[in-house]
């Protein structure tokens, strides 16, 4: 007797009708093996963070949020979208268009290398600049350009995933996570322990090297396996792609992505400057659990809903748009009723009310960003960026106000948005 055997009648019920339905099956699969590499992944990179938040205290670790927040806000030009574009496309082209996808995983690595390695060297030449006069904390010039490195890197991870993505290679992209995840705790921890805020950037450095490599050759088998073939050839049509898709997705993070930057710049030159980024810092770490927890769901719904196109599926529909908001809440819900739990985790320097208002809002926030995730996928799937981003102006989709109060009365509102990187 097999295991689904052994299930309940209602639960062998539902599985016959995910086997019967190409596009259930198709889902299904692709949930299970992003759910699988993202648990493990995100799990140990959970734990990792908790212990680095521990190791560098507050001070510490608001100087290594205010570095990620930095190459967070410059990766939205290094980027150029690619990713979302390669995930988009590459899932609509790959059987109808074999030689489209080609050329569009092509554009994805050309734009990135280039987008990517011009935002790294002006990166590299102004990061005394911006140290110094900006984020009040000379110091930390040499880090930021160790952040250009990763920089540089993490924009050729987002194409490269991004196509991994659009061929449903879930269970690939699982067992890269995987592996990374195995190599980046004790890396991570081991620097952040010995090395302090120096360790815990070049670990993170190290580690998306090897996300890179891995990535490059597992993308290398899909396009082999469907029979795709790589070009860097670019015609009139993917221009297009380009204008109608890209350009606008990377406008309405410039929207956003700067003036959270910018925020966080002007909590740095505070009172209690990094004590305080530290606070925002570790509560982001449950806004980023929360975020990863929905992604898992982003990828392959993503991708069916540009494979099927104009098809109408009234059941892929509705679990788009409530399967992330359900599995956002879910764990938000028990973070919300047991700050104290939370601080027991993150240690005694994290104890006191400005920590519990400032991780309730942005779980609550967060939540908010869940549901949001679903209608954006839609407006993704059909082609409908600049109307997002003209919603975007408006601040119906993208954004949500947070005051983060503090008890000597400093405080900055600051904006969140889904952030295309988390650690």
């Amino acid at each position: 007797m097999n295991v689904k055997d052994r299930l309940p009648a209602s639960a062998q019920r539902l599985i016959q009708r995910i086997e019967k339905s190409p596009i259930g099956s198709r889902l299904a699969k692709g949930v299970f093996w992003s759910v699988a590499g993202t648990f493990i992944a995100q799990g140990l990179m959970f734990c990792a963070s908790i212990l680095v938040a521990r190791f560098l205290g507050k001070e510490g670790f608001g100087e290594l949020g205010i570095i990620w927040s930095t190459i967070a806000m410059f990766g939205l030009f290094a980027g150029f979208a690619m990713g979302l574009t390669a995930t988009k496309h590459v899932a609509e082209f790959r059987e109808k268009q074999p030689e489209r996808a080609g050329r569009i995983i092509g554009i994805s690595a050309m734009f990135t290398a280039a987008t990517g390695g011009l935002v790294t060297v002006g990166l590299l030449i102004f990061a005394p600049l911006l140290a110094e006069q900006t984020l009040n904390a000379p110091h930390l010039a040499g880090m930021l350009r160790v952040g250009a490195i990763i920089l540089f890197v993490t924009a050729l991870n987002g194409a490269q995933t991004g196509a991994l993505a659009g061929f449903e290679a879930f269970k690939t992209i699982a067992s890269v996570n995987l592996l990374v995840g195995l190599l980046e705790f004790p890396i991570l921890i081991t620097g952040a322990y010995f090395f302090g805020l120096e360790g815990a950037v070049w670990g993170m450095a190290t580690n998306l090297c090897i996300t890179w490599t891995l990535n490059h050759i597992a993308l290398r088998k899909e396009c082999k396996k469907h029979n795709v073939p790589v070009s860097f050839e670019i015609t009139r049509e993917d221009w297009a792609i380009l204008w109608s898709f890209s350009l606008p997705t990377v406008l309405g993070g410039m929207l956003v992505g700067p003036v959270r930057w910018a925020c966080n710049a002007f909590l740095v030159n505070q009172p209690e400057r990094y004590s305080h980024m530290g606070i925002l810092n570790s509560a982001l770490i449950f806004h980023n659990l929360l975020l990863v927890v929905n992604g898992m769901l982003n990828a392959p719904l993503l991708s069916l809903l540009s494979n099927v196109g104009n098809a109408k599926s009234n059941k892929l529909e509705t679990a788009n748009i409530l399967s992330s908001w359900l599995l956002g809440l879910s764990p938000a819900m028990p973070l919300l009723c047991l700050p104290e739990a939370v601080q027991v985790l993150l240690g005694p320097e994290y104890q006191g009310q400005a920590f519990k208002t400032t991780f309730a809002i942005v779980v609550f926030y967060s939540t908010i960003l869940t549901f949001r995730s679903g209608l954006l996928r839609v407006l993704i799937s059909k082609n409908l960026l600049w109307w997002a981003l003209e919603t975007t102006c408006y601040g119906r989709l993208s954004c949500f106000p947070v005051r983060t109060i503090f008890p000597n009365g400093a405080s900055s509102d600051w904006r969140r948005r889904s952030p295309s990187h988390t650690w």
